[in-house]
C-alpha cells in the first residue's frame, strides 16, 4: 500500500507584480500508513549515474518506520498548482533519518535512490567467460535480483566475446560501471512507467524529447523571477586533443600491428597514445578509438543551464530556444541536473530544522551537450588493479591424467576467489603460463595436471589479463622437497620420470630415473661414479667421433651375442698385457686390410676350434717373442698369397703329426738351417728334385742298404759342380754295391773322397758302361788303418 504524502508551495510574491509558481508535491511510500508531508526535495541525477534524491517529510505522530520505509519503494510527485501533467520521481528508499522530535512533530529526511543503486551493496569476485559485455550486464542484472521489466537495452550494436572478464573485489555496480563506460554504454532513468526502468543505450537515438520540449531563455529580470524557462544560460568551450590512438598485443600473433586511430579535432593540439586496453584485434582497436574520439569531442562544448521547469530529467532532450546569440541556441540533451524544490513557507521554521535555504519554489541547474555529437560516459571507474598473486587451481573439461593444454601451451584455472558456479573447463580462458626460458626454439616447460595449485599474476594488475607464473604445493600435492630431504634438488613429473640432485657436501651426484624398464642413469657419488642401467634395450648413436678414456681396468659383460661393425678403419692399441676368453667359437671376417701390431709379448689360448678366413691379403708382423698355442686341432686355409715375415728366431713345436699339402708352386728360402727328425723322415717328390750346395756333409755311420740310398743321389743329383763329400769315422758295407751314372752325356770332374780309417771292400765292384776310362792313383795302405785316396777320378759315359 502506497502511503500519500502531500505539500502545497505558497504562491510567491516579487515587487508589485504575483507570479503563480505554486508547486505540489507527494511522496508515495510503500507500506507506510503515517499522515506525512514533504516539505522539500533535494538531490542530483546524471547520465550514467545514480540519482540520490533526498526527500524531506513531516509526520504528526511520529509513526514512521524507519526501519520498514529502507529498501521501500517510494514515488515523489510534482506539479504546478495550476494544474498540468505530473512529474513522476520512483526509486526506493536507501537511508532515513530523524531530523527532529518534538510536541508529536517528526521530520525525516529519506533518500531515494534507483533499484539500480542495490548493485552498489554487494562485492564480488568472479570470472564471466565466452561472453559479450551486455551478456554479462544481463547476467549481473538478474543475479543481483533487478527484474527483466526493470531494465531495457536500447543497444544498436555489435559487441565481441570476450575471452576472459573478472570482476574483483568490488561491486556489481562498479564492475558494470567500468564495462558501460569501456564500451561506450551510456545509461538514464525513465520514470514514465509505475517504477523506474533503466535504459541502456549506445546511441543518442534513445536520448527522447521531454514533453514539452522547448525551453526558452528567459533573463531574469525585476517581477519576472517566476516565469517559467531558462533564467541564465552559460556555454563552455574546452581545448581537447587532435587524435586518439590505442594499440595492444596479441601473443598469438605478436607481428600483428594491433592499433587504431581516431581524429578528435583537427586543428588542435596534443595527442592521447595508451596502451594495453587487452584487445587482440585491429578492427577492435579501431572501435575503441573512435569511442574514446567521440567521448572527448562531445565533451568539447557544454551548457549550464537554470530552468524553472518542470519535467526535465538527465537523458532526455530538449530544444533551446530565443537566445539572443542564435549559436547558443538547437538541440540539447540532459547530462545531469540538480533538483531544487522547497514545499514549505520561507519562514516556516522546519526549513531552518533542516537546513534548507529559506526560499520556497523549484527550480533545477542543468548541464546539457549538443544533440548531434555521439555522447559516450568517461571512464571515471576505476579498473580494479590486482597486486601480488592470487591461488588457483589448474582446470580441465575432463578428468585426466594427463595435463589439458591447448595448441599454444596454455591452461585453464579455477581461480579460489572466483563464486561462480560455472563447469569443469570454463571457468577461465586459457592463459599464458610463464616460463623461465623461451624463444623461438628454446622453451623450459613442465605441463600442470587438473588439481594442481598454482599462483596466477596479472600484466599491468589488470583482473582480465591473467598468466600463470608457477605450482604452490599443498597437502594434497606436496612438496618433494622437505625438511627431511633439504638438500636435494629435484625434479619429478606425474609419470614418475625423476631427476634427482644431491648436494651433500662429499655425496654430490644426479640420478635420473625413468619406470619405462626401470631405466637409470647415475653420476657422481655411489658404488659407480658413473652408472646408466635398463632392463630394456639401450642404444647410443653419435654422428660424429667418440672418446672413451678410462684411468683404470675397464670390464664389459655381455650375456647375449655381440656384434661390433667398423664401417671405416678401427685401431686398437694394448700397451700391456692382453688376455681374451672365448667359451664359444668365434668367427672374425676381415673384409678389408688389417693391421696388428703388438709392441709386447702376444699369448692367444683357444680352447676350442679356431677358424680364421682371409679373402685377401694378410700380413702378420710379430716385432717381439710370439708364442701360439692351440691345445687342440687347428685348420689354417688360405685362398691367396700369404707371407709370414719373422724377423728374430721363429720356434715351431709340433708335438703330434705335422702335415703341410701344397697344391701349387711352394719356394721356401733358409739361411743357415738345421732340421732334426726324431723319427723316420719320408720325402717323395713325384717330379723333378734339385738339390744346390756348395757342400754337402752326410754322417752315414749307421746307414743300411746304401746301395738304393747312393741310387736315390745319383738320381737326385743330376749335375754335380765342385761338391765336396766328406764321411768321417763312418763304416760303410757295401757289398754288392753298383754305382751307376746316369743322365746326359757329361764329364764328372774334380771328385773327391776321403776316407779315414775306413774299412773298404772292394769287391764285386764292377761299372756297367762302357767305354769307361777310369785313372786312379795307386792305393795307398797303412798299417792299422786304411787310407783311400783316390785322385783325378774322370768318369766319362
Amino acid at each position: 500500500m502506497l502511503r500519500t504524502l502531500v505539500c502545497a508551495s505558497p504562491e510567491v510574491s516579487v515587487g508589485s507584480r504575483e507570479v503563480a509558481v505554486a508547486v505540489r508535491g507527494r511522496a508515495l511510500v510503500e507500506g507506510d500508513h503515517s499522515d506525512s508531508q514533504l516539505i522539500a526535495l533535494m538531490g542530483e541525477e546524471r547520465v550514467s549515474g545514480l540519482y540520490a534524491l533526498d526527500a524531506y517529510v513531516q509526520t504528526k505522530d511520529g509513526a514512521l518506520d524507519l526501519g520498514a520505509i529502507v529498501r521501500s519503494a517510494i514515488t515523489l510527485e510534482l506539479h504546478r498548482d495550476d494544474g498540468g501533467e505530473t512529474h513522476r520521481l520512483h526509486g526506493i528508499a536507501s537511508k532515513g533519518r530523524l531530523i527532529h522530535d518534538q510536541d508529536g512533530l517528526a521530520v525525516f529526511k529519506v533518500t531515494v535512490v534507483p533499484r539500480l543503486w542495490n548493485l552498489t551493496q554487494s562485492k564480488h569476485s568472479r570470472i564471466f567467460t565466452g561472453a559479450s559485455f551486455p551478456q554479462i550486464l544481463e547476467a549481473v542484472l538478474k543475479d543481483e535480483g533487478m527484474p527483466s521489466d526493470s531494465y531495457r537495452l536500447e543497444l544498436t550494436k555489435s559487441y565481441p566475446v570476450r575471452e576472459h572478464v573478472c570482476q574483483y573485489k568490488e561491486s556489481s555496480f562498479d564492475f558494470v560501471s567500468r564495462w558501460l563506460e569501456r564500451e561506450g554504454i551510456h545509461y538514464f532513468f525513465d520514470h514514465d512507467g509505475e517504477r523506474e526502468v533503466v535504459v541502456f543505450a549506445d546511441t543518442n537515438a534513445a536520448f527522447s524529447p521531454i514533453s514539452s520540449p522547448v525551453v526558452r531563455y528567459q533573463p531574469v529580470t525585476q517581477g519576472e523571477v517566476g516565469i517559467e524557462g531558462a533564467h541564465r544560460v552559460r556555454a563552455i568551450y574546452r581545448s581537447k586533443p587532435t587524435k586518439v590512438t590505442l594499440f595492444d598485443h596479441d601473443p598469438i600473433r605478436p607481428s600483428l600491428d594491433v592499433r587504431g586511430s581516431s581524429s578528435v579535432d583537427a586543428g588542435a593540439i596534443g595527442e592521447i597514445v595508451r596502451w594495453g586496453d587487452n584487445f587482440t584485434e585491429p578492427t577492435e582497436a579501431a572501435r575503441e578509438a573512435t569511442l574514446r574520439a567521440e567521448e572527448i569531442a562531445s565533451s568539447r562544448e557544454t551548457f549550464e543551464l537554470d530552468v524553472k521547469k518542470l519535467g526535465l530529467r538527465s537523458g532526455f532532450a530538449f530544444e533551446l530556444a530565443d537566445h539572443p546569440m542564435p549559436a547558443q541556441n538547437g538541440d540539447l540533451f540532459v547530462t545531469a541536473l540538480r533538483h531544487e524544490a522547497i514545499l514549505a513557507m520561507d519562514d516556516s521554521p522546519l526549513l531552518e530544522l533542516c537546513g534548507l535555504p529559506k526560499k520556497s519554489g523549484y527550480q533545477v541547474t542543468v548541464e546539457a551537450r549538443r544533440t548531434a555529437l555521439p555522447f559516450h560516459p568517461a571512464r571515471l571507474t576505476a579498473w580494479p588493479r590486482i597486486t601480488g598473486s592470487v591461488d588457483a587451481t589448474i582446470d580441465g573439461a575432463a578428468s585426466s591424467d594427463y595435463a589439458q593444454l591447448d595448441e599454444h601451451g596454455r591452461y585453464k584455472v579455477t581461480f579460489h576467489f572466483d563464486e561462480s558456479d560455472l563447469v569443469d573447463g570454463s571457468r577461465s580462458t586459457f592463459i599464458r603460463r610463464l616460463q623461465p626460458h623461451g624463444g623461438s626454439v628454446e622453451a623450459f616447460h613442465f605441463p600442470l595436471r587438473k588439481g594442481t595449485e598454482v599462483h596466477v599474476m596479472f600484466l599491468g594488475g589488470d583482473p582480465d589479463k591473467p598468466v600463470l607464473v608457477g605450482a604452490a604445493p599443498n597437502i594434497s600435492t606436496p612438496s618433494k622437497i622437505t625438511a627431511a630431504n633439504h638438500t636435494k634438488n629435484v625434479i619429478h613429473t606425474g609419470g614418475e620420470t625423476r631427476i634427482e640432485m644431491e648436494d651433500a657436501a662429499g655425496g654430490q651426484y644426479v640420478k635420473i630415473d625413468v619406470p619405462t624398464a626401470s631405466t637409470t642413469l647415475h653420476m657422481g657419488t655411489g658404488a659407480h661414479n658413473v652408472m646408466g642401467t635398463t632392463t630394456g634395450k639401450g642404444n647410443i648413436v653419435t654422428g660424429s667421433n667418440v672418446l672413451m678414456e678410462t684411468g683404470a681396468w675397464k670390464r664389459e659383460d655381455v650375456t647375449g651375442s655381440l656384434t661390433e661393425t667398423y664401417n671405416a678403419s678401427h685401431t686398437l692399441t694394448v700397451v700391456g698385457a692382453v688376455t681374451e676368453t672365448q667359451k664359444t667359437s668365434i668367427t672374425s671376417t676381415v673384409t678389408g686390410t688389417t693391421s696388428l701390431t703388438i709392441t709386447g709379448s702376444l699369448t692367444e689360448t683357444v680352447n676350442a676350434s679356431v677358424r680364421e678366413e682371409f679373402l685377401s691379403a694378410f700380413t702378420h708382423t710379430a716385432t717381439g717373442g710370439t708364442d701360439i698355442s692351440y691345445l687342440c686341432g687347428m685348420e689354417l686355409t688360405v685362398t691367396g698369397g700369404a707371407t709370414e715375415t719373422f724377423d728374430a728366431t721363429y720356434a715351431r713345436n709340433v708335438t703330434g703329426t705335422m702335415s703341410y699339402e701344397v697344391t701349387g708352386t711352394a719356394k721356401e728360402d733358409f739361411g743357415a738351417t738345421e732340421r732334426t727328425v726324431d723319427g723316420s723322415y719320408d720325402l717323395t717328390v713325384d717330379g723333378d728334385y734339385t738339390l744346390r750346395c756348395a757342400s754337402l756333409d752326410g754322417d752315414a755311420s749307421s746307414w743300411n742298404n746304401t746301395d738304393a740310398l747312393l741310387d736315390g743321389l745319383v738320381d737326385l743329383y743330376d749335375e754335380l759342380h765342385g761338391i765336396d763329400i766328406k764321411m768321417s769315422l763312418a763304416t760303410a758295407s757295401a757289398y754288392g754295391a753298383i754305382i751307376k751314372a746316369y743322365g746326359k752325356d757329361s764329364s764328372k770332374t774334380g771328385v773327391g773322397l776321403t776316407a779315414t780309417g775306413l774299412q773298404i771292400v772292394l769287391a764285386g765292384i764292377s761299372v756297367s758302361q762302357t767305354p769307361v776310362h777310369f785313372d786312379t792313383d795307386p792305393a795307398q795302405m797303412e798299417p792299422g788303418a786304411l787310407d783311400v785316396e783316390m785322385k783325378g777320378l774322370i768318369l766319362k759315359i
